[in-house]
């Protein structure tokens, strides 16, 4: 069908011609067409900026130091693998990836196609996104590049709970305990979490807990309008979704 439909897009002068000549400018309108849709089908993918980073892009994760030592616990913010992507200074994108965040180096983590843990050879990497780890809408936006602050540098990842003119930023982190067995007098040593929350005003870092008391101080010049969406929309300070929308309506003022 489709060679009758070239044959019948021939011009009827073209179709008084020698045989011999048809023939040749058939093979060129089917190697034309060929072409056209050769580039329409590869221009999608050429022009998408976003690919998974090659397996040779990374080195193998290794557990050296006090963190081999440890018995109980993970390093890793979860267990589980959570799709995702991972952005570089120049913007460009990683995606389609299977990621662990490593809370005690404060990396990113991928799986090779050999499922093996990697972590990429790139020193610019400045936020990743986990998605489906708390469901499957889920996503959670990590990034750095903020003002040092306490033991924080502006290389550390921080979760954007909110972003904006005035961010809330959440730090996790992971720490090791040491104590002794009672039963051997033996040595344990264990994964502990932290979670620090910072709040990013006017260039300045401020570590809040999340409770109304410090919400309420670090958004005082608003204090008023705050105090009343909170108390409208039935909304506390102990949850990150509901900080979320309280820094969000804040920033609308």
């Amino acid at each position: 069908m489709i060679i009758n439909k070239l044959l019948h897009s021939i011009p009827r002068t073209m179709k008084n011609q020698p045989s011999n000549w048809r023939a040749t400018a058939f093979k060129k309108n089917l190697t034309l067409t060929f072409l056209t849709a050769l580039i329409l089908l590869v221009k999608p993918f050429s022009s998408h900026a976003q690919s998974p980073i090659p397996d040779s892009d990374g080195a193998p994760l290794t557990e050296t130091g006090p963190a081999s030592e440890v018995e109980s616990g993970s390093r890793f913010y979860k267990l589980d693998w959570a799709n995702g992507t991972v952005t570089r200074k120049d913007g460009t994108t990683y995606q389609g990836l299977k990621l662990k965040y490593d809370l005690y180096d404060d990396e990113i983590v991928y799986e090779s196609t050999a499922n093996a843990p990697l972590v990429p050879k790139y020193t610019d990497i400045t936020g990743f996104t986990l998605k489906g780890l708390d469901g499957a809408t889920d996503v959670k936006t990590f990034a750095n590049g903020f003002p040092a602050v306490d033991k924080l540098t502006p290389a550390s990842y921080y979760q954007v709970i909110a972003a904006g003119k005035t961010q809330l930023l959440k730090k996790y982190a992971k720490t090791i305990s040491t104590r002794t067995d009672p039963g051997d007098n033996s040595i344990v040593k264990s994964f502990v979490d932290e979670e620090l929350y910072y709040v990013l005003k006017d260039g300045k870092m401020t570590a809040v807990k999340p409770d109304a008391k410090e919400i309420e101080a670090v958004l005082a010049d608003k204090g008023t309008q705050v105090a009343a969406y909170v108390k409208s929309n039935k909304l506390g300070y102990k949850h990150d979704e509901d900080l979320a929308k309280i820094f969000a309506y804040y920033n609308t003022l």
